[in-house]
Parts: C-alpha cells; sequence; structure tokens
C-alpha cells in the first residue's frame, strides 16, 4: 500500500514537473519571439510563436497564450496580414482581461490593437484603446508604459488636428519618462520621434531635424543601420530638409527610405507610397518632371487600392513612427 501510494506521488510529481518545464520552456520562446519583433524580424517571431499556439491551445498557462497572441499579432501586423493580426490581438485581450494581475500585459495588447486601428485609419477608436492602455499602465506603476502610450496618442491627436493635446500628452510622456530610471531607448526614440513631429507642424523644422537626428542615432545604435523603424525615420528627415530647402539632402534620405522598406520586404505597404508621393515632390524641384509624375500617380493609385483593400471609407492616419 505504500509503495503504490509512494508511486502514485513519483507520477503526481513528474506531471507537475513536466508542467512545470513546458510552462518555463514556453515563457523562453515568448522571449524570444518578443525579441525577435523588437529587432524586426517579424517572420522569424511568427515561426516561434505560431507552433506554441498550434501544439496544444488549451493546455497552455493562460499568461502565456495571453502573451503568444498579443505577439503573433504584433508580427502579423508587421508582416500586412491585418486581419489575422486583429483577431490574435482579440484573443489576447478576451484573455488577459481576465487576469487582474496582468495589467501590463492587457495593456500592452490593447495599445498593440490600438496601433492596427490607427494603421487602418481608425483614428478614434485607435485613441479610445490607446486610453484605456494608459490608465492600466498608470494603474501597475509602469512609467515607461504610461510615457510610451502617451506619445503615441500625441501623434494620433497631431493626426486629429490637435495640435494642443498633442502638446499635453508629449509633457505627460515626458514627465513619466523622467520617473524611469534607466530608460529603454526604444521608448526615448519613440517620444522624441512624437515630438519631432509636433515640430514639423508648428513649422520648427530645425527643431525637428535635431529630434529626428536623435531617433536616427538610437536606432542606428542599438539596432544596426538596417533597422526597419529607420526607413520612417529617415523619410520624415527627408521630408524636413525639403522645407528647409535642401533638396539634396532630402533626396538622399527619401531614396535611402525606399531602399530599407524594400530591404525589410515593405514595398506594398502605404509607408512606402507615402515616401514615394514625397520623393517624387523632390524630383520635381530637381527637373525631373516627368519620372516624378509617374511614380506620383503610380503610388496614389497604389494607395487607393489598399484603402479599399483595408477599410472602404476609412481616412488614412498620419504616418510617423510606430
Amino acid at each position: 500500500m505504500k509503495s503504490r501510494s509512494f508511486a502514485i506521488l513519483l507520477v503526481v510529481a513528474a506531471g507537475a514537473v513536466s508542467g512545470l518545464y513546458a510552462q518555463q520552456s514556453g515563457l523562453e520562446v515568448l522571449t524570444r519571439a518578443a525579441a525577435l519583433n523588437a529587432e524586426g524580424d517579424f517572420r522569424a517571431a511568427l515561426g516561434l510563436v505560431q507552433p506554441l499556439l498550434d501544439s496544444n491551445t488549451q493546455k497552455l498557462d493562460n499568461v502565456v497564450a495571453g502573451v503568444a497572441w498579443n505577439i503573433r499579432g504584433l508580427a502579423l501586423q508587421n508582416v500586412g496580414n491585418l486581419d489575422e493580426a486583429r483577431r490574435s490581438y482579440e484573443s489576447a485581450i478576451k484573455i488577459l482581461r481576465a487576469l487582474p494581475d496582468q495589467k501590463i500585459q492587457y495593456a500592452n495588447a490593447l495599445d498593440n490593437l490600438g496601433s492596427l486601428e490607427a494603421d487602418n485609419g481608425q483614428l478614434k477608436e485607435s485613441k479610445v484603446l490607446r486610453l484605456r492602455a494608459k490608465e492600466l499602465y498608470d494603474s501597475a506603476g509602469d512609467h515607461a508604459g504610461v510615457a510610451r502610450t502617451a506619445s503615441s496618442l500625441a501623434v494620433l491627436e497631431l493626426a486629429l488636428g490637435s495640435r494642443r493635446e498633442a502638446r499635453h500628452y508629449l509633457a505627460y510622456a515626458s514627465h513619466e519618462e523622467a520617473r524611469v530610471t534607466t530608460p529603454d531607448p526604444r521608448n526615448l526614440a519613440w517620444m522624441f520621434g512624437a515630438e519631432c513631429l509636433l515640430d514639423e507642424a508648428d513649422g520648427n523644422f530645425q527643431a525637428g531635424l535635431d529630434r529626428i537626428d536623435r531617433v536616427i542615432d538610437l536606432w542606428s545604435h542599438y539596432y544596426g543601420s538596417n533597422y526597419y523603424l529607420l526607413a520612417p525615420a529617415y523619410s520624415i528627415r527627408g521630408r524636413l530638409y525639403h522645407m528647409l530647402g535642401d533638396d539634396s539632402r532630402a533626396e538622399e534620405d527619401l531614396r535611402h527610405s525606399l531602399v530599407l522598406l524594400s530591404d525589410n520586404h515593405e514595398e506594398n505597404s502605404k509607408l512606402y507610397f507615402f515616401v514615394e508621393i514625397m520623393y517624387a515632390k523632390v524630383l520635381k524641384n530637381s527637373g525631373h518632371k516627368d519620372d516624378a509624375s509617374r511614380m506620383e500617380s503610380n503610388a496614389r493609385s497604389a494607395l487607393e487600392h489598399l484603402r479599399h483593400q483595408q477599410c472602404a471609407g476609412c481616412t488614412i492616419s498620419a504616418e510617423g513612427i510606430r
């Protein structure tokens, strides 16, 4: 009897250790997949997290499952599969909102869905989601999360035409970022990028240029010269050079932005066509009117096609650093 009880305990203990190992293994996969997303290697991130969800979704720890869906959503959003990205974020939100001790992960999923809404031109919907995310970060004491979301809200307010509200959110972001002991360079770049867009909206082009230079330096230093977020940064700097009358540098930056977008498989994205339109304006000033007209016409047609594909009747959100 005693030996049988001991044998049962061994089986139970083995099952517990196996479950713990599986959870730990899942967490390791998620950590690596999240890092790949941050590095811009979205297909590799998807390749890691998808088998985890395919294998035994019902047996996954709730936290692991919720975070896995969120990571999957971000990867899919950035490879252009917006419908599947939305479904992933909604799955993540459904799981994480039921876990009171996972406010930060829940906030992150809401923030990511907010970025998807912005990509689809649904700016007011994006604002609602990001305000809720900011509240959750705030209640969890995550100052970096509050600062990051406030910076995103500032960009949304600029796209909605309210510079006053954009200034409010940027001041809030700066205040919260100052409370972070060791600021994440990615969050600093995000905030500087939002400040640059406000400078541009205010007509302070040189100040905007100084800020976008800091963004480019941060991204380049931490992720290398081919990092995917350098493409929008170079496009913004090119636009600012154009506003300052330096079309030679503008042309160089805009051309470099298009190369980076192609290298990162974004040659059919909204941003690519926005940059082409800006590049065409610069080329016209340089005397290449025929080439510029063809480029602009093709880019506008491609944007119209994307608009009908993604959400008929939506407005296109202002480009920026996301």
